[in-house]
C-alpha cells in the first residue's frame, strides 16, 4: 500500500503543478458584439454589423446541406453551429479550440459541441470550400457519434476512423476533383511517395484522401462512404467496416486505387518537362530541410531574389544571391510579437526602387501591418497599419513614394494605395469583388492584379462560383480591363519591361507560366511542366524570370532564362473533361446495411446514449438575436456504485463552457464511502479579454502510511486565483494567489495531529516560441523566471521568498536531429523555507527512492521536484539551492519495428544521448563542487535512451550511468517514464 500511495504522489500530483509552466498565448484585443442566427438546420454566431457576410455563409451552407443530404443518404436532425469571424486574424483568437493554430489552419470542426470554426479571408470561393469541407465533418460525426461523441460512452472496441478517410471524405465532398488535387497526386505517382493507408500523413491525409474516397464514391456509390461511417461505429475495427460495406479492406481498396490513379498520372506525362529540365534551381528543399521556398522577388538590379522559406522550421524572410547562391536570414518569423507571421502562401514581398528596402506583410500581434525593412541597416525603418482586417501582397511605385496593396475591410478584399510622404491611404477598387496580388508596370502607368470579378457587372453569379483571373488597372483612366477570362484560374501577375506580363494559369490544367504581351493582347505559355509553376517574378531586365514550383512534395525556387513562348501545349485529362477514373460501378444487391436491425452479443455491454432523433426537444425559434452565453456540457462523465465494504463510491467529471468557449467550467469529484472522504476540483476561467482570469476551489482526502508504519489521513482544501497576462503569442506574465489548508490526522500512535494554513503568491514572466516533434520540442526557446513567496500567518505556517528560473533552447540540426539544452536554477531564503529534490526522472514507473523520509507536510505539498538527474534515484539530492543542466542529442532511432507475433508494428522510435549535472545544497560554504579532481557535491549522469509515441502515451526508456568525471558507474539505473521529453 506504501508503494502505491508514494507512486500516485510522484506520478500523478507531482507532475501536474508544472504542466501550464510553459506555453504559446491567445490574445484577444477586441471585444466585439456577438449575434446568433437560428435557421432550419444551423445556428450562426457572427460578429455585429457582419449580417451579410452571415446571409453568404447561410447561402453556402444551405446549399452544402442539401448536397451532403442527398449523396449521404442521411443528415443530423439537430442544429448545426457555425462560428463565422470576419478575419484570419481573429479566428486566430477564438476560445472554441485551447490550441494555438497557425495561419496554415483554414478552419476547423470541435468535436464535442460539433461546432464549425472558420474564418472570412475576403475570398468567397475559399470561404465557400472551407464552410462545406467542415460541414462534412459535422456529418460525419453524426453518423459516428449521433451527434454527441457520449453516445458511446468507454470501450476498447471502439475504433477512431483513420485520417485518410475522414479528411479525403470532406474534401471529395466539398471539391471533387480540382486543379491542385491533380497536381499533388501527379507529384506524388511520379516521385514515388503514395503511401499505404496506415502511413499515410503530412498534406497527403488530405489529397491521397482525397482520391482514394473519390475512388470509392465512383465505383461503389457515394452512399458508401455514409456506410463505411456507420460501420466503424459498431466493427470490430477498421478493415471490418470497409469489407462490411464495400467488400475490401484498406489494403486491398490501396492497390486498386494506386494502380488506377497510376495509370492515369504516367499516361498523361510524355512532353511535360520537370523544372530542372529547363530553368535553373535556386533552393533545394530536400538538401536545406525545408518544406516551402515561395514568393520569389528579384532585386531591381537582379543580382538577388527575395523569398519565405521554412527552412528553419519557422516562416522566415529570406535573401539569396542569384549568382553564388549564398542566403541569409533578413527577417526571422512566428519567433516574436514583432513578427508572428507573414502569410507566406498568400501575400509577396517587394523590394523598393532602389533596392535597399523590403516592404512585407507581417502580423503583430492580432493586426497586420507592413513593415518596411532597410537591408543595410537590418531592422524595420517604418511600420505602416491600415486598421484594416488582414494585409497582403504590397507593391512599391516606380517612384518610391507609392505603396499599393490588398486589404479586407468588412467584407470587401480592395487594393488600396499609400502615400509614404503623407501617409494617406486611397481605395483603389471599392466593391464587392475580392482583389489581391497588385503589381505595378515600370512606367507607374497600369497595376496588374488578380480578381475573382465579372466582366459584366450586372452578372449576378454566386461570388464563390467566379474564377480568379488577371486584370490591369488605368492609373491615369481609372479604368479596368481583363488580361484573361477563360474560365481557369490565372494568378500571380509580375510585369516586365516593354508592356509584357507574366502570371501563372491553370489554362491546360497544370499551373503554367503565361507571357502576355499588352501591346498584341495576347498570352501564350512559357511552361509545360509536370507538376506546377507559380509566383512568377520578371528580372527588372526581362531577361529571365523566377518562380515556384511544387516538385517532390516540397516548394523550390527556380530562374526561366529562356523567354520563348510555346506554340501550344496539351490539355490534362482532367482539364478535357475525362473521368478520373474509368471503372465498372459495382452495385451490390444487398440490404440496407445502414440501418441496424440488431446488436450482437458482443456489444452488450456498450453504454450508448439516447440518438437525437428519440429525444423530444422544444420547438426553436428562428430569427437573429443578440448572443448570451448559455453552458452546455462538451465533456460528461459520471458512474456510482455501491461496494459491500466500502459504501458508495463514484466518480464525475464535468467540463462546461459557452458557445464561443469564453467561459468555461470544469468540475471532477471522487466520492469514497462518504463524503467526508470525498475529494473535488472546481476551475473556472474567464477568457473572453486580453487578460485571462480564473479561480478554484478544491478538496481533497488521502490516506498514506509514514515511515514508522502509522497510518494517518491529510485533509487538503484551499482556494486558488490567477491571472494572465500575455503580451504576444510568446510572452506572457501570470500571477496567482492560493491559499491552503491541511489538517493531518494519526490513526496510530504516536498521534502527531497537525492543522497547517499557507497562502503562496508567485508571479512569473514565461517566454515560449519552441516547435514539436513527435515526442517533444525540436526547435525554439522557452524561458520561465519564477517569484514565489509565502508570509508567516501563523506560528504553523511556512514563511520563505522563492526566486526560479529555468531556460531551454532547442536547436535543430537536421531533419530530426535536435540538440536540446536545459539550464535551471532556485533559491529559497526564509525562516521556515521549502526545499528543493533533485534526482531520478518525472514520472518514473520503476522508481527508485534514496530516501523514505517524505512525508513532512512541506516536502509532500510545498517543495519542488527537479528532474531530470538521471544516474540517481529519486531523492537523491536536496536543499535550498539547486542548480541544474541537461544535455541532450535527440535522433531518429528505429523509423519501423515490426513483430511476427505478436503482431505489432511501431513507427518513428527516437534516439537520445545525454549528460545531466547538477547539485542541491543548503549553506554556500558548506558547498564543495569538486575534491581530488572529482565531482563531489556536484552530481553527474550520462546515458542513452529511446522515445516512442503510442498516440495514447508516449514512453521513454533511458539507460544511465552516474560519474564524477573519473569514475563511471558499475551499473546503470534504468528509467522507464512516462510523459514528454523536456
Amino acid at each position: 500500500m506504501e508503494k502505491v500511495l508514494i507512486r500516485i504522489l510522484i506520478i500523478v500530483l507531482l507532475p501536474s503543478a508544472a504542466f501550464c509552466q510553459f506555453g504559446r498565448n491567445k490574445l484577444q484585443t477586441g471585444n466585439p458584439d456577438w449575434y446568433e442566427w437560428d435557421t432550419e438546420h444551423f445556428e450562426l454566431y457572427y460578429h455585429s454589423g457582419y449580417d451579410s457576410l452571415a446571409s453568404i455563409g447561410k447561402g453556402y451552407l444551405d446549399r452544402g446541406y442539401d448536397y451532403l443530404t442527398n449523396s449521404l443518404g442521411r443528415s443530423p436532425d439537430y442544429p448545426l453551429p457555425v462560428i463565422i469571424y470576419p478575419s484570419p486574424n481573429e479566428f486566430l483568437e477564438n476560445n472554441v479550440s485551447p490550441e494555438i493554430l497557425t495561419e496554415a489552419t483554414g478552419g476547423f470542426t470541435e468535436i464535442f459541441k460539433n461546432r464549425v470554426v472558420i474564418p472570412f479571408n475576403g475570398n468567397y470561393r475559399d470561404f465557400s470550400h472551407v464552410l462545406r469541407h467542415e460541414l462534412v465533418h459535422t456529418f460525419q460525426f453524426y453518423f459516428l457519434f449521433g451527434g454527441n461523441i457520449s453516445s458511446i460512452a468507454s470501450t476498447s472496441r471502439f475504433i477512431t476512423p483513420p485520417l485518410w478517410f475522414i479528411e479525403g471524405m470532406a474534401e471529395y465532398l466539398s471539391l471533387d476533383w480540382d486543379f491542385e488535387s491533380d497536381m499533388y497526386i501527379r507529384d506524388a505517382v511520379v516521385h514515388d511517395y503514395l503511401l499505404p493507408p496506415d502511413e499515410i500523413g503530412g498534406f497527403l491525409i488530405y489529397k491521397q484522401g482525397q482520391s482514394m474516397v473519390k475512388y470509392i464514391a465512383e465505383r461503389y456509390g457515394v452512399r458508401k462512404l455514409g456506410e463505411i461511417l456507420s460501420k466503424m461505429k459498431l466493427s470490430p475495427s477498421i478493415d471490418d467496416a470497409f469489407e462490411d460495406a464495400v467488400g475490401r479492406d484498406q489494403e486491398k481498396l490501396y492497390e486498386e486505387w494506386s494502380r488506377e490513379i497510376k495509370g492515369h498520372i504516367w499516361e498523361e506525362l510524355p512532353g511535360r518537362e520537370f523544372a530542372d529540365d529547363f530553368a535553373t534551381r535556386i533552393t533545394d528543399h530536400k538538401r536545406e530541410g525545408s518544406h516551402f521556398n515561395i514568393q520569389p522577388v528579384f532585386s531591381p538590379d537582379g543580382n538577388y531574389i527575395a523569398y519565405f522559406s521554412d527552412e528553419s522550421d519557422y516562416s522566415d524572410l529570406m535573401l539569396i544571391s542569384v549568382l553564388s547562391k549564398k542566403r541569409r536570414h533578413l527577417v526571422k518569423g512566428e519567433r516574436s510579437g514583432d513578427f508572428e507571421g507573414f502569410h507566406s502562401f498568400s501575400s509577396a514581398p517587394a523590394f523598393s526602387p532602389d533596392g535597399k528596402r523590403i516592404a512585407y506583410v507581417t502580423r503583430h500581434k492580432t493586426e497586420d501591418y507592413i513593415a518596411i525593412f532597410d537591408i543595410d541597416r537590418k531592422k524595420v525603418v517604418e511600420e505602416i497599419c491600415p486598421k484594416l482586417k488582414a494585409l497582403y501582397s504590397p507593391a512599391f511605385f516606380p517612384d518610391g513614394k507609392q505603396l499599393i496593396f490588398s486589404g479586407l475591410s468588412g467584407t470587401k478584399l480592395d487594393l488600396y494605395t499609400y502615400d509614404l510622404e503623407n501617409g494617406r491611404f486611397s481605395c483603389i477598387t471599392d466593391d464587392i469583388y475580392p482583389d489581391n496580388e497588385p503589381s505595378v508596370s515600370p512606367d507607374g502607368k497600369f497595376v496588374a492584379f488578380t480578381s475573382a470579378r465579372p466582366l459584366d457587372a450586372a452578372d449576378t453569379s454566386s461570388l464563390d462560383k467566379l474564377e480568379e483571373n488577371i486584370f490591369i488597372y488605368d492609373v491615369e483612366g481609372d479604368s479596368i480591363f481583363p488580361v484573361t477570362y477563360d474560365g481557369f484560374s490565372s494568378c500571380d501577375p509580375s510585369w516586365g519591361p516593354n508592356g509584357r506580363l507574366v502570371y501563372s494559369s491553370y489554362r491546360n490544367g497544370i499551373s503554367n507560366l503565361y507571357l502576355y504581351d499588352m501591346a498584341e493582347g495576347v498570352s501564350l505559355p512559357l511552361t509545360d511542366v509536370v507538376t506546377g509553376a507559380f509566383f512568377p517574378s520578371f528580372n527588372p531586365d526581362g531577361g529571365s524570370v523566377a518562380f515556384s514550383t511544387f516538385q517532390d512534395g516540397g516548394w523550390d525556387i527556380f530562374i526561366l532564362d529562356n523567354l520563348s513562348p510555346k506554340d501550344t501545349i496539351a490539355d490534362t485529362p482532367f482539364r478535357m473533361g475525362k473521368p478520373v477514373f474509368v471503372l465498372p460501378v459495382v452495385r451490390e444487391e444487398k440490404k440496407d446495411t445502414m440501418k441496424t436491425e440488431g446488436i450482437s452479443e458482443g456489444f452488450s455491454k456498450f453504454v450508448f446514449a439516447k440518438e437525437p432523433e428519440t429525444e423530444k426537444k422544444e420547438a426553436r425559434k428562428l430569427g437573429k438575436k443578440r448572443y448570451t452565453p448559455r453552458f452546455s456540457a462538451d465533456y460528461a462523465t459520471a458512474s456510482l456504485f455501491y461496494d459491500t465494504f466500502y459504501g458508495i463510491q463514484g466518480q464525475t467529471i464535468l467540463l462546461f463552457s459557452d458557445m464561443l468557449g469564453n467561459h468555461r467550467v470544469f468540475l471532477a469529484t471522487d466520492l469514497f464511502n462518504t463524503t467526508d472522504n470525498a475529494s473535488f476540483y472546481l476551475s473556472y476561467a474567464y477568457l473572453k479579454r486580453r487578460t485571462d482570469i480564473g479561480g478554484t476551489i478544491f478538496h481533497t482526502k488521502n490516506y498514506f502510511i509514514d515511515n514508522d508504519g502509522r497510518l494517518f489521513s491529510d485533509r487538503l482544501y484551499g482556494t486558488e486565483l490567477y491571472v494572465s497576462y500575455p503580451f504576444s503569442q510568446f510572452v506572457r506574465a501570470e500571477m496567482d494567489i492560493a491559499g491552503l489548508l491541511l489538517n493531518r490526522y494519526f490513526y496510530d500512535p504516536p498521534f502527531d495531529d497537525k492543522n497547517v494554513s499557507c497562502a503562496v503568491a508567485r508571479v512569473a514572466w514565461v517566454k515560449d516560441n519552441s516547435l514539436w516533434g513527435s515526442t517533444g520540442p525540436i526547435n525554439g526557446t522557452r524561458i520561465r523566471f519564477k517569484l514565489e513567496g509565502s508570509p508567516p500567518l501563523s506560528s504553523s505556517s511556512y514563511d520563505y521568498i522563492e526566486v526560479q528560473g529555468d531556460a531551454r533552447r532547442y536547436i535543430r540540426v537536421s531533419h530530426r536531429y535536435t540538440f536540446a539544452m536545459r539550464l535551471t536554477g532556485g533559491v529559497v531564503t526564509g525562516g521556515n523555507p521549502k526545499s528543493y529534490y533533485l534526482g531520478g526522472a518525472s514520472q518514473w514507473l520503476n522508481y527508485r527512492i534514496a530516501t523514505d523520509d517524505i512525508y513532512s507536510v512541506r516536502d509532500m505539498y510545498l517543495s519542488n521536484y527537479i528532474y531530470p538527474l538521471r544516474g540517481y534515484e529519486l531523492f537523491d539530492l536536496f536543499g535550498t539551492r539547486y542548480a541544474l543542466f541537461n544535455f541532450e542529442f535527440r535522433y531518429p532511432f528505429i523509423e519501423r519495428l515490426s513483430l511476427g507475433f505478436p503482431p505489432i508494428e511501431i513507427r518513428n522510435i527516437n534516439g537520445a544521448i545525454f549528460a545531466d549535472v547538477g547539485s542541491a545544497w543548503d549553506n554556500d560554504s558548506d558547498f564543495k563542487p569538486v575534491m581530488n579532481s572529482r565531482l563531489k557535491d556536484i552530481k553527474a549522469g550520462i546515458g542513452v535512451g529511446v522515445r516512442v509515441n503510442l498516440g495514447i502515451l508516449l514512453l521513454n526508456w533511458d539507460t544511465a550511468w552516474s560519474t564524477n568525471l573519473v569514475d563511471i558507474a558499475a551499473h546503470p539505473i534504468y528509467y522507464f517514464t512516462l510523459g514528454v521529453e523536456y
